[in-house]
């Protein structure tokens, strides 16, 4: 029997797509980046979704049963990424500074960086311990335009950023936690989360040695000690090492062993 690294590395090979699952509950909208989307029949048209139990939008969709697949293209950039699968859903508005339609069952459509889009109602729920699978009937779909679409593989060679490594001193987003090395402009702006340079703060260098950043090795996602993950139930200040060890990177599901310190 192979051991668990060689198993994940080989599970790698499986081809994905990626894509923003949308939802909407009584109080706004709601994406989320997921890679877990399967067709399982034609006739009729079933369609399994994949989410972690932790992120909001699997509270949202067990709640109201529908949701829209907007399939993202090759011309995604990774602000896409960062907006819909580096923060919650809980704590801030993925929908702020995002153009969108809506589709028949009243769920958001993004406006860029996707080629089609899929509505779905539930019909079946799967337990799976850390993630529940719905199993949905689709209600409606449209082909937008001819681009490719964007896979995990393509994803990872061309638009996750490598990890940087060093010491030069900045300013920190009080707001998201942003960090922008060297000195800052006047009119800075904060590319997660649009505040400006009064709701910056110089990075102490203590703070800076003492809470460190984690990079997920498959798909870039980061965690930040200092701000924690409270979508997942994270407090703030919680050190990587402190960290169940049946922690999953909420975005691609991988485990502890896969991330690197930033």
């Amino acid at each position: 029997m192979k051991n668990s690294n060689e198993i994940k590395k080989a599970l790698f090979n499986i081809g994905y797509g990626l894509y923003v699952i949308t939802s909407r509950n009584a109080y706004k909208d709601n994406g989320l980046i997921v890679n877990s989307v399967m067709q399982i029949t034609d006739n009729p048209n079933r369609i399994a979704v994949t989410i972690n139990k932790k992120n909001y939008s699997h509270e949202i969709i067990s709640e109201t049963e529908i949701m829209n697949i907007n399939c993202l293209s090759v011309d995604a950039p990774m602000s896409v990424f960062e907006n819909f699968g580096f923060q919650s859903g809980k704590l801030s508005d993925k929908f702020r500074y995002i153009t969108f339609s809506r589709s028949k069952n009243g769920l958001a459509v993004l406006s860029d960086y996707i080629n089609s889009f899929i509505s779905l109602k539930v019909e079946q729920y799967l337990d799976f311990d850390t993630h529940g699978m719905f199993i949905c009937s689709v209600t409606d779909a449209e082909t937008i335009n001819n681009n490719k679409s964007m896979t995990y593989s393509y994803y990872l060679e061309n638009v996750k950023p490598k990890p940087k490594k060093t010491n030069k001193k900045g300013y920190i987003c009080k707001i998201c936690g942003y960090i922008h090395e060297g000195e800052l402009p006047d009119d800075f702006i904060c590319p997660l989360c649009k505040h400006g340079v009064a709701d910056f703060e110089p990075i102490n260098i203590k703070e800076e040695k003492e809470m460190k950043k984690y990079v997920c090795d498959a798909c870039g996602w980061v965690y930040d000690e200092e701000l924690g993950a409270p979508d997942l139930g994270i407090a703030p200040g919680t050190k990587f090492e402190d960290l169940p060890e049946d922690f999953a990177c909420p975005l691609c599901g991988v485990g502890k062993d896969m991330f690197s310190e930033e």
